[in-house]
């Protein structure tokens, strides 16, 4: 707005319209403090609304990655489709389609919408917490073919004004009294009605029947006799070169579709009309870091709600930080020492986008995610011994986090995700504890050394000098066997430009103990990014016992879990809900804290109980999967994957696509 010319645009809440004032217990989520603090949000968006302004409301955990106006303006010109779709589609009803279902209770008053029927532009469009979109490639409209099932969030929406645009906040409001919970239960409770929580007392939202569908004779893009040619070529292209549909016939780019309508009636509110914002161009941290699927879709991205990203402040500002989307005082961005590390990641098998077994893809995961931690393990000491702070590298994930079960490794049967994906940080580390800085409580020899972490994308930040990232040194070890015995002065065996075209190479006698590093180290106070390409080649470990234990203690502390395996493979396998991640190397796995709720082993896993949800095990301690299981679902996976590949050349193949597909364990 600043661009604009406008600065007075802050609106003080009046304080006559603030119903809670409370402060009867901590703010936390899902307390009374903060369930009366959301409903003050609905009372001042009321103020604001009987101003006779349209209203875009946002939580302040989202961020805003582009100019939404566009958007929102794009729905006060009668087009839920966003490119011109209700007009098309209005052309090609017949006029008992258009006028909507017949006469029912509580049903949608056509002549008061305008006439428009199901095609109207919507009064409200929010967000939700799905993880998936139905909108095809390139379709930038309202999210298309809105179902009752799916819940909203009221973090994002547009409120446009219309007569009835007060009555239906009053009608929100007034179920803050009935107890249904935070303002976002009685937007759901208002819109939903009876699907929002099953109740057989609340009523039903107007949903479109299918005679609203209809065919759409041209392709999007390919709109009237202008389009045809377009959408001809469009069809000839998707013959040639393949749709890049990910499996899914919404995108398809060789047929004509079906078009829905993109708005329903709210169940307390039937004049109202109500549309999604599709998850992928208003995203939350599923649909932004897991899935990226604005990417996928060919969508704008306007802004992402940093939910399903991590139960804590700490790991949403984490996700902000990494996006370059986090506002930072400038000594962030320019006081630090730091470290930064290289990883090398184990390969993952070919067809594991394509893999059935959830229990496969889990177990891979949680190996490569601590082969990578494990790496991590070395350069968290670095830092502690340099007294510096590390930055973050890029981890990747081949599995969602959760807080209940995934399908293949994704949440809610979404397929938009391929792994890997660059992880958050809260899929592998604490980042609470790591915001307070990492280090060794009560040890003598690091006293007063604490590690403070950077995000992965740091040093990509244009707020980050170039003197910084320039001043830089790359400490490599020795492809040769050390010699024995070497004095503090013989451990750097060379430097050189290093190949970036700044700073320095500096070849050590690697393995180093920490004394040895820091004697290494003092020769480079002053520069500001030393980089480790191989921090567990370079540095061997603590020269004291206790600091080495210590230090296995702390670091496993900062360590996060992955869940959650579902409820029929914990009793299947007798599994733990959750697995431990692990930074400790495999020989210092002495260390590691005992987890009471383990899982049994092989052994005796027929005669114990399944473990509870919450349940804790680390991998290397899991039962073994039974040999049919173990051996047949990768096999299927790789014959299913063949017959995907090469479409036309399996026949010969039939039988064994067939015995995999009758295999109990594939």
């Amino acid at each position: 707005m600043g661009t604009l010319g406008i600065s007075n645009h802050c609106f003080n809440a009046p304080q006559d319209r603030i119903k809670y004032k409370g402060t009867d217990e901590a703010y936390h989520w899902g307390s009374h403090h903060w369930k009366l603090t959301t409903w003050n949000k609905v009372h001042i968006i009321k103020a604001v609304y009987e101003y006779g302004v349209n209203v875009i409301h946002s939580d302040t955990d989202v961020v805003w990655f582009g100019d939404p106006l566009p958007f929102f303006q794009q729905q006060l010109q009668d087009d839920p489709g966003g490119v011109g779709a209700s007009r098309e589609i209005r052309a090609h009803l017949d006029p008992a389609s258009e006028a909507g279902p017949g006469p029912a209770a509580g049903s949608w008053d056509g002549a008061a919408a305008g006439g428009q029927g199901w095609w109207e532009a919507p009064h409200v469009v929010v967000a939700t917490d799905s993880v998936s979109s139905l909108n095809r490639r390139g379709d930038r409209g309202l999210e298309d073919s809105p179902q009752p099932y799916t819940p909203i969030n009221t973090g994002m929406y547009f409120l446009r004004q219309w007569p009835g645009g007060v009555a239906f906040l009053d009608e929100w409001l007034s179920w803050q009294g009935r107890d249904v919970g935070h303002d976002q239960d009685g937007f759901n409770t208002l819109a939903r009605g009876f699907f929002f929580q099953r109740d057989p007392d609340l009523r039903l939202p107007l949903f479109p029947g299918a005679h609203t569908r209809v065919m759409r004779p041209t392709l999007l893009g390919g709109r009237g006799p202008g389009g045809q040619q377009q959408g001809a070529q469009q069809r000839q292209q998707g013959r040639t070169s393949g749709s890049s549909g990910h499996g899914d016939v919404r995108n398809s780019t060789t047929e004509d579709d079906w078009a829905a309508p993109r708005t329903f009636r709210a169940a307390y509110s039937n004049n109202t009309a109500i549309s999604f914002l599709p998850a992928s161009m208003f995203a939350n941290a599923y649909t932004y870091v897991n899935a990226r699927l604005w990417e996928k879709l060919d969508h704008p991205l306007y802004a992402v709600h940093w939910v399903w990203g991590g139960k804590s402040l700490e790991s949403k500002r984490q996700n902000m930080r990494d996006a370059m989307k986090f506002h930072d005082e400038p000594d962030y961005y320019t006081s630090p020492q730091l470290v930064t590390f290289d990883m090398d990641l184990l390969p993952m098998p070919p067809t594991y986008n394509s893999w059935f077994s959830t229990e496969h893809m889990i177990r891979f995961h949680v190996k490569a995610a601590n082969h990578q931690l494990q790496q991590a393990y070395y350069a968290f000491a670095i830092a502690l011994i340099a007294n510096r702070t590390l930055v973050m590298p890029r981890f990747q994930c081949y599995c969602a986090k959760n807080w209940y079960q995934t399908q293949q490794c994704r949440i809610n049967f979404e397929k938009a995700t391929t792994f890997p994906f660059t992880c958050a940080l809260s899929h592998v580390l604490r980042v609470k504890k790591l915001e307070a800085g990492f280090r060794l409580p009560e040890n003598t020899e690091y006293s007063g050394h604490r590690v403070f972490v950077r995000e992965y994308s740091f040093l990509d930040n244009p707020k980050v000098p170039d003197a910084l990232k320039k001043s830089f040194v790359e400490i490599v070890p020795s492809q040769m066997p050390r010699t024995a015995n070497l004095g503090a002065d013989d451990l750097v065996l060379s430097a050189e430009p290093a190949p970036r075209g700044y700073g320095q190479r500096v070849t050590v006698a690697a393995p180093l103990v920490d004394r040895e590093l820091r004697a290494v180290l003092g020769r480079f106070k002053n520069v500001r990014v030393l980089h480790f390409p191989q921090p567990a080649r370079t540095l061997g470990g603590f020269s004291t016992y206790a600091t080495w234990e210590q230090y296995d203690v702390e670091i496993q502390k900062h360590v996060a879990y992955w869940c959650c395996r579902s409820r029929s493979d914990m009793r299947a396998y007798n599994l733990t809900e959750r697995l431990q991640l692990v930074a400790l190397p495999p020989d210092r796995y002495k260390n590691l804290p005992r987890l009471t709720t383990g899982a049994a082993d092989g052994a005796t896993a027929a005669s114990t109980a399944t473990p509870p949800p919450g349940s804790s095990g680390y991998l290397h301690e899991a039962p073994p999967l039974p040999p049919r299981a173990a051996g047949g679902r990768p096999w299927c996976d790789s014959i299913v994957a063949r017959h995907v590949a090469g479409p036309g050349r399996a026949e010969g193949r039939l039988g064994e696509l067939l015995q995999c597909i009758g295999d109990e364990g594939g």
